[in-house]
């Protein structure tokens, strides 16, 4: 039986000295911010950590501009993608949608690896006329979340703390994914803490 932990929820409750995130629960409810081109795409296959190919393809249609062409776009993401890919990689997550309102990047530009790209092509803007800013409620499994990150969220519960982010690299079933909004205002510290409005 699935047995959600959602942290907002349980840094107002008085926990037992015997707490265990792992013992009793299954999943942690998580935030994913980004700016999808297709919301419908992700009840309907959940998230996949991307591949080369497919972030390639993401990264073309979402540079796609008069003054830059396929071989430029090309050239930038392999660059970045050769210096900048690590052990980090995965799908991240937020224990809170107002962590991800205050750090807005994902839901105004998306992929921060294409926003990499896009930056060392000068065309950073260009990201904001693609897909719609978007906050997913997702179930993740605990088994899908390293240790480390588990240990770290189960001392963050106990500390009352909402704060921070974690990743899994295992993909996420589209029955974990729960519900979206679309955020109407984000900071952009991108563009020195303005408040980005979205219009669509």
């Amino acid at each position: 039986m699935k047995r959600i932990a959602i942290i907002e929820e349980l840094v107002e409750v008085k926990l037992t000295s015997t707490f265990n995130l792992s013992k009793e629960y299954t999943h942690i409810r998580g935030y994913h911010g980004c700016r999808p081109l297709d919301v419908e795409t992700y009840y309907l296959n959940g998230i996949k950590p991307l591949t080369k190919n497919d972030m390639l393809l993401e990264t073309l249609h979402r540079l796609k501009g008069t003054y830059i062409d396929d071989k430029k776009i090309r050239n930038a993401f392999e660059k970045r993608w050769q210096s900048e890919l690590s052990s980090e990689e995965g799908i991240w997550f937020t224990v809170s949608t107002e962590e991800l309102l205050n750090s807005g990047h994902y839901m105004i530009y998306g992929s921060e690896f294409i926003q990499a790209v896009a930056a060392d092509l000068l065309s950073h803007d260009l990201l904001k006329n693609h897909g719609i800013p978007t906050i997913f409620s997702i179930d993740i499994p605990l088994s899908n979340i390293s240790v480390d990150w588990l240990q770290c969220l189960e001392s963050n519960i106990i500390q009352k703390n909402t704060s921070g982010g974690y990743h899994t690299n295992s993909p996420i079933l589209a029955t974990n994914v729960i519900s979206h909004i679309h955020p109407n205002k984000i900071i952009d510290w991108h563009n020195g803490g303005e408040i980005y409005f979205n219009k669509i």
